[in-house]
């Protein structure tokens, strides 16, 4: 007995030496996978900051830019209804009430120069962030993200037809919405159809338009995988939290025209798609140069994706859709014409009959989701030849990292020429933007560089001194294409061309109002097109006491009692009037 119990005591000692090895070699063999999970981590985030900086170089022009103008003074309006109250379109409905409360409250707290700037590094993270991880779940390899992040945006904006650069740019609703269409593309590739469903049901409630048709592009891309895709009784709990989520901006547009009568929503309708917004839904009123590129990038994208139908093919399906609605728009819009011309329709009763059909932003999808497709085509393809033809995929990454590197640095030097921001520059375009830039070295240069500067400075002084020197609730009639007035001044105006509201009884007041301040003998002329009694009788009937004149567009004496700003310039731009008799905001 006695010889026995060392060799049970020596047995144990042994068992628990192998189960220490065991669990030391465990260890062992965990600590480098942690290590490289969390290296890949880390890596992942580089890249996501690197797309950041891209973002920041391809659109980070000083606010307000073309579309914050508009959106973030509307979002500051629903938070502060003293903010220019009385303002014909900020006291119009809120179209887009999810971007309000998510991000207007900001306002109450942070400039609009602040908010903006916050915000845009909220949605350029976000956009960072998605298409970091859709790309890496087409190729996952280093720093593939960011070159086929540069050559999307270079095809986003040498290729739209559709003339807006909508993926990213200033804060808009549709960024922040584009950002979940995105996140909802990256779980598409990994097969999870229900967090792809959710993720464009809530595009949907930021943007309806944007979320409306990602979510049936992704049904096309459903209905093209019959050997690839679930069932629909499997994804009913990502269809319902769709639903429920684009409710939210679903109703707010169906009550923009909600209890209104039929000829006033019609006529609405044809305001807002005629004389507004054509050369975004008009087909057969682009251009010819933005059509042929759109299609020639179509033909590539096809071309690619039939040659390598690779794991990126359910996003592919997705881009398919895209298409689909643009040639439906395509063809809606022509066959439009064909029926009036063949009918004998007069111009006022197509438009009637075509501005409800044409109004949904056909295009829209189209212009994001093509350059994206191909660039995910073109990295997919390259993964694949990564090891077949490793010479080949050298090749197209240079080429790749070339054309995202020229459209950058275009940008750059266009900025640096003149660094103003887009929604002084859209409705004031100058001969230096864009490719003439380049050109605009000599003495001619400098001048117009220097006018352009001079003439964005004498208004924003202008504007801080209206802001400084006249009561919070007065009302201004201002130049006709300007759309920073109350960015800058902070003052109601009576209307203007950019801002428009988005409900029907609002259009047609905002069409009326717009034809007695600035008549269509004078258009885009400054008001003072009218004689100084037609202002003041515009004025009493608008509840206006200012008029601020562009005097490049004066071709009058104005006999209204001016104001002199302190700093005022000795050959100002812009004058300030005072409306007499006064009336009463």
């Amino acid at each position: 007995m006695s010889a026995v119990l060392p060799q049970t005591r020596a047995c144990t000692r042994s068992v628990q030496a192998t189960k220490l090895e065991d669990s030391e070699l465990e260890t062992m063999t965990a600590t480098p996978q942690v290590d490289k999970k969390l290296s890949q981590v880390w890596w992942q985030a580089l890249e996501v900051l690197w797309i950041f900086l891209l973002l920041f170089l391809f659109v980070g022009s000083p606010p307000p830019d073309a579309g914050e103008s508009h959106y973030l003074v509307k979002a500051k309006h629903y938070w502060n209804r003293d903010f220019c109250a009385g303002d014909l379109f900020l006291e119009s409905p809120e179209a887009h009430l999810v971007f309000c409360w998510v991000f207007g409250w900001l306002t109450k707290f942070c400039s609009l120069d602040a908010t903006a700037w916050i915000l845009r590094v909220v949605a350029w993270l976000g956009f960072a962030f998605a298409w970091q991880r859709l790309s890496w779940a087409i190729a996952p390899q280093r720093f593939w993200s960011i070159l086929s992040c540069g050559l999307m945006l270079a095809l986003l904006r040498c290729c739209h037809m559709s003339r807006e650069l909508i993926l990213v740019g200033g804060v808009e609703a549709k960024v922040f919405a584009y950002v979940l269409v995105l996140l909802g593309m990256g779980e598409l590739v990994r097969g999870r159809w229900n967090w792809a469903w959710a993720f464009m049901g809530a595009a949907s409630a930021m943007h309806v338009i944007v979320g409306g048709w990602s979510g049936i592009a992704l049904g096309v891309a459903w209905l093209c995988s019959p050997k690839d895709r679930p069932p629909l009784l499997k994804m009913w709990p990502g269809l319902a939290c769709a639903f429920v989520l684009s409710l939210e901006g679903l109703i707010p547009g169906l009550l923009l025209t909600w209890g209104q009568d039929k000829a006033t929503v019609i006529g609405a309708h044809q305001i807002y798609v005629f004389d507004r917004l054509s050369h975004h839904l008009v087909f057969h009123r682009f251009g010819n140069w933005y059509i042929a590129r759109h299609l020639a990038l179509v033909a590539c994208w096809g071309l690619l994706t039939w040659w390598n139908w690779s794991k990126s093919s359910r996003v592919q399906r997705m881009v398919l859709g895209g298409v689909l609605i643009a040639a439906m728009g395509i063809a809606l819009d022509q066959g439009l014409v064909a029926w009036a011309t063949v009918r004998g329709l007069s111009q006022a009763d197509y438009q009637s009959l075509a501005a409800p059909l044409l109004r949904y932003y056909y295009f829209r999808l189209s212009d994001a989701l093509v350059p994206m497709g191909i660039s995910l085509a073109v990295f997919a393809l390259l993964w694949k030849w990564k090891e077949t033809r490793p010479a080949l995929a050298s090749w197209g990454l240079i080429a790749a990292l070339a054309i995202g590197s020229i459209n950058i640095a275009e940008i750059c030097v266009d900025r640096s020429l003149r660094p103003l921001p887009g929604g002084w520059t859209q409705p004031y375009p100058t001969p230096d933007c864009g490719w003439r830039a380049w050109q605009l070295r000599g003495e001619e240069g400098t001048i117009q560089l220097a006018k352009s500067r001079q003439r964005f400075e004498e208004w924003k002084n202008l504007c801080r001194w209206i802001k400084a020197n006249t009561p919070e609730n007065s009302k201004f009639i201002t130049p006709r294409n300007q759309q920073t007035f109350k960015w800058y001044a902070e003052r109601a105006e009576v209307v203007t061309w950019k801002d428009i509201p988005q409900n029907a009884a609002g259009l047609v007041k905002w069409r009326e109002v717009l034809s007695e301040v600035f008549p269509p003998d004078g258009y885009g002329s400054d008001p003072a097109v009218n004689s100084d009694a037609e202002l003041r009788a515009i004025a009493e009937k608008h509840g206006a006491s200012y008029l601020v004149v562009d005097r490049t567009r004066v071709s009058r004496l104005i006999g209204l009692p001016p104001l002199r700003p302190d700093d005022e310039p000795p050959h100002p731009t812009y004058a300030i009037y005072i409306i007499s008799p006064a009336a009463k905001p």
